[in-house]
């Protein structure tokens, strides 16, 4: 590629360039950006994962006053840099990751609507939000999909760490775009996944439930976005007994002169 010459520069400050390529130059540097993104997709990953920490952390110890906003900025500048990262090196990455792709995308965006709505406080700021909630279920099956050309003949998927179903959860509990809740509610239905102990249908069960207390009392032929904010479930407690296949719920509500709080209680099976 090529050859220092001292004869023409005794002092050996310049170098001669003989028989050079662009294309041999420019493989090699693609070469050496894919062995840097390879190296990179986990320290996104894990990256991703620190911050989805930090966020849960915030609603820990801020609860039950709203998380200050100079916090709630300063995640979503961070979550901007991973995004402006993972552009980067995404055109680099093998295609045996492009499940993990897919994956860390349904995250962030999952991860961007909880900032933008402050994580708990107005229901209805998730209205604004019907894109991104959107984005999330398309994402969720493209990985389906993705998923059974290589699944196992009895198409049942276990691991043990965070995968889909959170944030296909949290679609369903969170979105009130009619449509796009029951696509949420339907995927976890039918991905028969299980993580941890958290399994995909008694998530569906779960955020089915909280739809229905959200939803009945719409008066005939309304649409959910007519659901008052005192009809919304704010924040679910969840008991499950897994040998039983039971979940016990209590769904915390605001009262509609919204100085005041009660539980709804209930029991699903799955």
């Amino acid at each position: 590629m090529f050859r220092a010459s001292q004869e023409a520069n005794p002092d050996g400050t310049a170098v001669e360039f003989q028989n050079y390529s662009p294309t041999q130059y420019n493989l090699a540097v693609k070469c050496t950006q894919r062995l840097l993104a390879q190296s990179s997709s986990e320290l996104l990953t894990d990256n991703l994962i620190e911050t989805f920490r930090w966020i849960f952390w915030l609603a820990a110890f801020s609860e039950p006053n709203p998380i200050p906003q100079w916090q709630l900025d300063a995640t979503s500048r961070v979550l901007q840099q991973w995004a402006n990262e993972f552009d980067r090196l995404v055109v680099f990455l093998p295609k045996d990751d492009r499940n993990t792709i897919v994956l860390l995308r349904m995250y962030h965006t999952t991860m961007t609507i909880m900032i933008a709505t402050g994580l708990y406080g107005q229901e209805t700021l998730h209205y604004e939000h019907h894109g991104l909630y959107e984005h999330v279920v398309a994402l969720g099956k493209v990985l389906f999909d993705q998923q059974r050309v290589v699944e196992s003949e009895d198409g049942y998927i276990f691991c043990f760490e965070p995968g889909v179903i959170f944030p296909l959860f949290f679609v369903a509990m969170k979105c009130r775009h009619p449509l796009i809740r029951r696509q949420a509610i339907a995927l976890l239905e039918t991905a028969d996944h299980q993580e941890g102990t958290w399994e995909s249908v008694g998530a569906a069960k779960v955020a089915e439930f909280v739809m229905d207390v959200e939803e009945e009392n719409l008066p005939q032929g309304a649409g959910s976005e007519q659901v008052l904010e005192s009809a919304r479930v704010h924040l679910v407690n969840i008991s499950s007994k897994i040998e039983r296949r039971r979940v016990d719920l209590r769904c915390l509500l605001r009262t509609s002169e919204e100085d005041s709080w009660y539980f709804r209680e209930g029991t699903v099976f799955y």
